[in-house]
């Protein structure tokens, strides 16, 4: 039996749209309602269809999710598509958020606070339309440090320049640790097989504990990626013709195609009308790094 585990839907503020927490696995599908890849010529940039229901994990998987009457409700990515670097935060946020709901560290009806983790960000990290201009490894230990507030306490405000806000009665929330994984540390890009097998593995592992935060590379191409697709850039983008860009997206599941080769599955910051209802697949060979992340487990 092989089953999809997945976030919620989108509009991720719709709360029937969550998987609610019960008895039952949760964030799961039944095979039958599995989504399969059409087999049909495709556009430039989009590698063969699989197929092969995508996005699954065995049932031993989901035995992190907690049972609970409650639905793990985190904060919506689409939300926060105001500017740059914030897009790489709701990742790491959300992220956290994840895994302290999950071991009963926050209020499950709560969420936390994008701009909170954004007003710590030193400001000289920032480009002047809101670009982490320094590698994302010099904010991640915000998470650990300084913590986060609820959003209530600190609510989206749409602004870099906001200051920290600093209330004494307020719950800050943190990240017992926090790694990042990076697949050519130091910008060596050399690399073995095995080196690859074994970062893959890795981020197979840390998915089976809950979503993670993954950066990857993508090209022009990737705009056109349609429905269930799963993307590849084109030839003339590996040959460097084009330059690529850096994305992070929340991951929140793995597969392999009809050829074997290792897919992941995001959730896209740009909302619901992005390919499949606002999830894409994407080759395992994009991927750059991943962020591990621990909180203190529950009482």
């Amino acid at each position: 039996m092989v089953l999809i585990i997945r976030l919620s839907r989108w509009p991720y503020s719709a709360a029937a749209d969550w998987y609610p927490l019960s008895p039952q696995p949760i964030g799961i599908l039944p095979l039958a309602a599995a989504d399969w890849y059409p087999l049909s010529p495709q556009p430039i940039g989009i590698s063969c269809h699989s197929t092969q229901p995508i996005g699954i994990l065995p049932l031993a998987a989901v035995d992190w999710y907690p049972m609970s009457p409650q639905p793990i409700g985190i904060l919506p990515l689409a939300a926060a598509d105001w500017y740059p670097a914030t897009k790489k935060s709701t990742c790491y946020v959300r992220q956290l958020e994840f895994h302290l709901k999950l071991h009963n560290r926050m209020p499950q009806d709560q969420h936390l606070s994008i701009q909170d983790f954004i007003n710590r960000i030193p400001k000289e990290y920032l480009g002047a339309d809101g670009e982490l201009i320094v590698d994302s490894s010099r904010v991640l230990p915000i998470l650990v440090e300084k913590g986060i507030l609820l959003e209530r306490d600190c609510p989206l405000t749409e602004r870099i320049d906001d200051t920290v806000s600093e209330e004494t009665d307020c719950t800050r929330y943190y990240a017992k640790k926090v790694n990042k994984h990076m697949l050519h540390p130091g910008g060596n890009r050399m690399e073995t097989l095995k080196k690859y097998e074994l970062f893959h593995a890795d981020l197979i592992e840390k998915l089976k504990g809950g979503v993670v935060s993954v950066g990857v590379s993508v090209y022009p191409s990737y705009s056109k990626l349609k429905h269930k697709q799963i993307y590849y850039p084109t030839k003339d983008e590996l040959a460097g013709k084009t330059e690529h860009y850096a994305h992070v997206m929340v991951c929140t599941a793995h597969d392999y195609d009809n050829m074997k080769r290792l897919v992941y599955e995001f959730q896209e910051s740009a909302g619901a009308e992005v390919c499949d209802e606002g999830y894409v697949r994407i080759y395992a060979d994009q991927v750059n790094y991943f962020v591990e992340m621990e909180v203190e487990m529950d009482d």
